[in-house]
């Protein structure tokens, strides 16, 4: 081929790279777009000032709430979660005879309107006591959608020095918005004991059940998988 066939070529082989590299950025942009944390308001944003508090209803001790801000959304893709953690020791309460130990926190919502689904819950802490009596304990949560109150209450009865675990679902058949949510653990026994709700693994509303990489990773990912194609045709 002559020199001039190969500056005719120049131009095509240059509007081809533009072209495909055009088409690359869009890809990208898309993807980028697609796996970007939502902003906020998309989801329902369980205390939006993070106001709400943890109290310790009898007994002694100190508990707090740990929220995931707007671009963490939980086992539900719809609403961030929201975990109770805390220490305390139990009281004796002459009414009934036992010692006591209650935890709880409730709150509301940013408004926003939230779809029909299962919210998990989950529940993580360690008992303890000098005596061998059993310790009876029972987890609540509630939520109220538009009105409609749905919830999970969960007993048990353990030996002093067990690590209680467990989860549940609170199912909404229809949706709306969210005005309230409960969350409440209580305990008694008929000797001293105290309890410990970690935090990390804490009593949670709406926990992630299953790791998500960060965005930023998942870009990176989804860009390189676009590549390949493009890359594998210029090798060929």
């Amino acid at each position: 081929m002559s020199n001039g066939g190969r500056m005719d070529l120049l131009p095509c082989v240059r509007s081809s790279i533009q072209g495909k590299a055009a088409k690359l950025t869009v890809a990208m942009a898309v993807l980028a777009f697609a796996f970007a944390a939502p902003a906020f308001g998309t989801i329902t944003y369980l205390d939006p000032n993070q106001t709400d508090t943890c109290s310790v209803g009898v007994g002694t001790g100190s508990c707090a709430l740990v929220w995931a801000d707007a671009g963490a959304p939980g086992g539900d893709p719809n609403m961030n979660w929201l975990q109770l953690y805390g220490t305390g020791n139990s009281a004796f309460v002459e009414d009934g005879g036992h010692y006591v130990l209650s935890f709880s926190a409730s709150g509301g919502s940013d408004n926003s309107a939230f779809p029909a689904g299962s919210i998990p819950d989950s529940w993580n802490f360690t008992v303890n006591s000098a005596s061998v009596s059993p310790i009876t304990w029972t987890v609540s949560f509630t939520m109220g959608v538009s009105g409609n109150y749905q919830g999970t209450t969960d007993t048990g009865s353990v030996a002093p020095g067990t690590n209680v675990t467990g989860s549940d679902l609170i199912t909404f058949g229809t949706g709306g918005t969210v005005g309230y949510y409960y969350i409440g653990i209580s305990l008694s026994s008929a000797s001293p004991f105290s309890v410990s709700v970690p935090a990390g693994s804490t009593i949670d509303l709406n926990p992630a059940s299953v790791s998500v990489p960060e965005p930023g990773s998942m870009w990176l990912v989804a860009a390189g998988a676009a590549c390949l194609p493009l890359r594998r045709k210029w090798r060929s």
